[in-house]
């Protein structure tokens, strides 16, 4: 990354109130939803639609973090537009996640505790794909606090922090793929397939811009002050 790239991402500051309103609503449409009375047959297609559209929101914002790490986008405004996008689907796929979990208590056909759907590897169903999820949401939520943690943590410790995102990626694509009822469809397979390869398109062209980037030029050094320099030998020579 240039420093002039380095220096827009770390202008950027957490700004909006979205972080507050966002996940308030989500518990709200949560809670909605299990006050309503649905039936079973729609709490699971509720579940499912809520974990696919986090599954996509997930990998929309990898991408986002991706382009914006890239020099795929002008410095300035731009880069800070499009930063500002990638922490409001950052925050969205979070809540969706939530919602998805919260709403696995409605569903008495396996019937998940609230232990089960909190603590790893305790769901009595597929332990490690839930585990997986579970974990998945965790480190989302923790990239997503390293932005308000930035000054104690540092440029590198922060984006130390934010390299996890490729493995909350990575758990949440195994997560749906060993958990997820609509795996073996068609357009869901259509969806991992454009995910991963979205993904790992951008990771390498990263590495690429990484290794092909230029080493920063040394700074000249500063000139002494007038007081400091050497005065010239014709200032003692005689006029004429």
């Amino acid at each position: 990354m240039t420093t002039a790239a380095r220096n827009d991402d770390l202008a950027a500051e957490p700004a909006g109130a979205f972080h507050i309103w966002l996940p308030a609503f989500a518990l709200l449409a949560a809670v909605t939803f299990a006050l309503s009375g649905a039936g079973q047959h729609t709490t699971w297609y509720v579940v499912r639609a809520a974990g696919i559209v986090s599954y996509v929101l997930v990998t929309l914002t990898v991408a986002g973090g991706l382009l914006i790490s890239n020099r795929a986008l002008p410095v300035g405004q731009p880069r800070v537009d499009v930063y500002e996008v990638h922490r409001f689907i950052s925050l969205l796929a979070i809540c969706g996640a939530g919602f998805h979990a919260l709403t696995l208590l409605l569903d008495h056909y396996i019937g998940f505790s609230a232990e089960q759907i909190l603590v790893p590897f305790t769901s009595a169903y597929r332990p490690v794909a839930v585990a997986l999820g579970i974990m998945a949401l965790y480190g989302a939520v923790a990239v997503y606090a390293s932005v308000y943690a930035k000054r104690w943590l540092g440029y590198k410790g922060w984006r130390a922090v934010h390299y996890g995102s490729f493995a909350i990626f990575a758990l949440a694509t195994y997560h749906g793929i060993l958990s997820g009822a609509d795996t073996r469809q068609p357009w869901m397979l259509a969806i991992y397939i454009a995910a991963i390869v979205s993904v790992m398109g951008l990771t390498f062209y990263r590495i690429i811009l990484a290794t092909d980037e230029p080493a920063p030029r040394a700074r000249p050094a500063p000139a002494p002050p007038a007081s400091e320099r050497p005065v010239p030998d014709t200032a003692w020579r005689r006029p004429g």
